[in-house]
Order: structure tokens, then C-alpha cells, then sequence
């Protein structure tokens, strides 16, 4: 287990250190365009302003000041009427904007984002607007306050509009009523009962149109919009920060794509992946016309080789490769005479029929000594 987990941090060692400069490059290349680009771009500053609606009903009568506010509403009709045509309109013009239309209108709810809080006791609504100038903004940021309330104030006017109406339904049903009992000879008792509640509704209703100009929002500014100091995009260093760690990760991932797609053999451990087979021995290139290996390096394959085949007996190794020139000829002669110096009977037979070399190595003469090929084509004449 220990072994496994080596070679896997030496083989991620090694894709680091491969792909490193790809990934710098990347990354201070992506850096440096993204930097270049947000500089450019005009700065976008940013303001807000909140507002806060209580959940309940605020009494003045103990302060001998009538006020009638209209019904508490979730957090999310505020949200709501916020970002509706009326209120953004309303917003332009307190602004001091003119002929407003309807693209101003869309432009300014492209450039908001409300967001809202709700708790036992309140409710708080925050209207956020971007813009290229921040004066603009901050303008903006607090006529939205001020629509908002002017349209909860609205509200509780036609509240108190639908009660004066419901009211004035309420007299006309009863005066149709009485005149209805007086026309039947009704009892005085009856029409007396229903002439109490006239004048009450009257009383009402006079009431309540004496408190149409007390109408009042519930809302309450408690942060205005103020003049942002700082744009609050683009941010170039941010940009360019994030730009580099993606040109970071993305040289990795091609290099990563890179290895998937490659299936050369670069080295004994792509070898032993590929083929699951153990690397008995690596050696190192030979200069032009040498043939034998190092003795350490054919003695560590000699070693090697007797720990695979302990069971064999007697023991035949075959040296062969899938194409020439690749070295056989210089391992078996290697390993032969590593064997011969470990003191083991050794006997060295080339078999390339085509392109015989040992013999050669030895000053072996083909006249004195019947080469390999000829034993075969002639086995009895040997």
C-alpha cells in the first residue's frame, strides 16, 4: 500500500512540475486581459436606501393627533409595489425626469434590486440601484424611498375612500328602508331602531371624511441612499484575480486532456501501466558501435531475472524486441556474460538468422565454428 501511494504522488509530482509553465502562462495571460478589459469598461457605482414598516398599528390618540394608516401587508407585496410601473414612475418624478416613458421605466428596473427583511416586530424593504454616475444613483436610491411611501400613503387614502363609499351605500340602503316602513304603516318602534342607526352611519361617515387628509404611510426611511465614494464595478484587480486562477486550472486541464488522448510510452512506468507487467531492468542509451551494457545494470537484470524464475529449472531466457536495433543483441550478450561472472554455466546462442552479431564480439569464424543457421539447414552434418 505505501508503494502504490508513492508512485501515485510521484506521478502528480511529475504532472505538476510538467504543466506548470503552460499554467502560468495561461494564467498571467488571462490576468492580464481581464485587468486590461474591466479598466476600460465606464464605472458602475451603486447606492441603497431602506425603509421600515411596522407590523402593527402605531395608536396616536394618547398624543390627541388622528392618523389613520391602511391595513399591514406582507414584506413581499412592499417588494412588490416597488418594482411595479406606478411606483418607478413616481420615482423618475420626483427625480426632477420628463417625459417619462416606458423604456425609462424598464431601464430603471433593470438597474434595481429590492430585497426585504421580515421579523415579528417589522418589516424592512431595501432598494438598490446601479448607475453611472453617483449622484444619479444616490437621487434615484431615495426618490424609490420616497414613491414607495407615497404609495403606501395612497393606499391609505383609498382605504379610507372605500370605507366613506361603503358608508354612503350603507345611509342610502337605510333611508330606502325607512321610507319603505313609512309607506306600510310600520310600527314607530321600527323606524325609530332604523333612524338610530342612520344617524350613527352619518356620524360615521362625516368621521370618517374629516380623516381624509390625516392619511398616512406606515412606512418609515431609515437609511437614505447616500453618494457612493467608490464605483462599485468594475473591479479589476477581483477580475483579474479570477481570471488567472481560471488560466491557472485550465492549463492543467488541457494537459490533463493532453495525457488522455496520448498513448505513447514515454518511460518504465507507462510500460508497467500499459502491459501490467514488472520492469525487470532499464539501461541506460549506448553510444554507435558499443555493445555491451554496464555491469551494474546487466547485473541488477541478472538478479532480477533469477528472483522471477526461481521455480524454473533449468532456466531459458529468450531476448527478443518487436523491431531491430532496439538492443537485443547487446542485452543477451550483457546478461551472458554477467551470468558467466556470477560463476553459472552459461551458454549464449544467437538466433538472429538474418543479421548474426555475437558471433563477431567473440572473433568467432563461420569456417571454424558452424553458425547457427547452418546447423539448422544441416542438423546431421554438424
Amino acid at each position: 500500500m505505501q508503494q502504490d501511494i508513492s508512485l501515485t504522488m510521484g506521478d502528480l509530482f511529475r504532472f505538476l512540475r510538467r504543466g506548470f509553465l503552460l499554467a502560468l502562462l495561461l494564467a498571467v495571460t488571462g490576468a492580464a486581459t481581464a485587468y486590461y478589459l474591466s479598466s476600460r469598461r465606464a464605472p458602475v457605482y451603486q447606492a441603497s436606501a431602506t425603509v421600515l414598516a411596522p407590523t402593527g398599528d402605531v395608536d396616536f390618540s394618547s398624543f390627541g393627533i388622528p392618523r389613520v394608516t391602511a391595513p399591514p401587508i406582507s414584506v413581499s407585496g412592499y417588494r412588490l409595489a416597488a418594482l411595479s410601473d406606478s411606483v418607478i414612475q413616481d420615482a423618475l418624478t420626483i427625480a426632477g425626469v420628463e417625459n417619462i416613458s416606458q423604456s425609462d421605466v424598464e431601464g430603471v428596473r433593470n438597474r434595481m434590486n429590492v430585497t426585504t427583511q421580515e421579523t415579528r416586530e417589522s418589516s424592512s424593504v431595501t432598494t438598490v440601484i446601479n448607475g453611472g454616475s453617483p449622484e444619479m444613483v444616490a437621487d434615484q436610491g431615495n426618490a424609490l424611498a420616497r414613491a414607495l411611501i407615497n404609495w403606501d400613503e395612497n393606499r391609505a387614502r383609498n382605504y379610507l375612500a372605500d370605507s366613506v363609499a361603503a358608508l354612503d351605500r350603507q345611509i342610502a340602503n337605510l333611508n330606502t328602508r325607512i321610507s319603505e316602513l313609512q309607506a306600510n304603516g310600520a310600527s314607530a318602534t321600527e323606524i325609530e331602531r332604523l333612524n338610530t342607526q342612520l344617524t350613527a352611519s352619518e356620524e360615521r361617515r362625516v368621521e370618517a371624511e374629516s380623516l381624509s387628509g390625516t392619511a398616512a404611510s406606515r412606512l418609515i426611511v431609515v437609511q437614505a441612499a447616500s453618494v457612493p465614494a467608490q464605483p462599485f464595478a468594475p473591479r479589476p484587480l477581483l477580475f483579474a484575480a479570477f481570471a488567472g486562477a481560471v488560466g491557472f486550472l485550465l492549463g492543467y486541464g488541457l494537459l490533463l486532456i493532453r495525457n488522455m488522448l496520448d498513448t505513447r510510452l514515454r518511460n518504465a512506468s507507462d510500460l508497467e501501466t500499459a502491459t501490467g507487467l514488472p520492469i525487470l531492468g532499464e539501461f541506460p542509451k549506448l553510444p554507435k558501435k558499443a555493445r555491451r551494457l554496464p555491469r551494474e545494470a546487466s547485473g541488477y537484470l541478472r538478479t532480477n531475472l533469477l528472483f522471477a524464475t526461481s521455480e524454473a529449472q533449468p532456466k531459458v531466457i529468450l531476448v527478443t524486441s518487436p523491431q531491430t536495433g532496439e538492443g537485443k543483441s547487446s542485452v543477451a550478450l550483457s546478461l551472458a556474460e554477467s551470468f558467466t561472472r556470477a560463476d553459472y554455466r552459461t551458454l549464449l546462442v544467437d538466433a538472429d538468422l538474418r543479421r548474426p552479431v555475437i558471433a563477431k564480439e567473440y572473433n568467432l569464424d563461420d569456417k571454424r565454428h558452424m553458425p547457427l543457421r547452418a546447423h539448422l539447414e544441416n542438423p546431421h552434418d554438424s
